[in-house]
């Protein structure tokens, strides 16, 4: 994954109150690639 990507974010296990819609929606990815985890990509 690189910086300036754009993927989906699945929010629907958002918490109940959070404010955030229940539902996928897209992101742009910010960041050090180094930093993401094995299952990012």
């Amino acid at each position: 994954m690189t910086p300036g990507r754009i993927v989906v974010v699945d929010w629907r296990d958002a918490l109940r109150g959070s404010g955030e819609p229940n539902t996928m929606r897209p992101a742009v990815v910010i960041g050090r690639p180094d930093l993401y985890g094995v299952g990012f990509g």
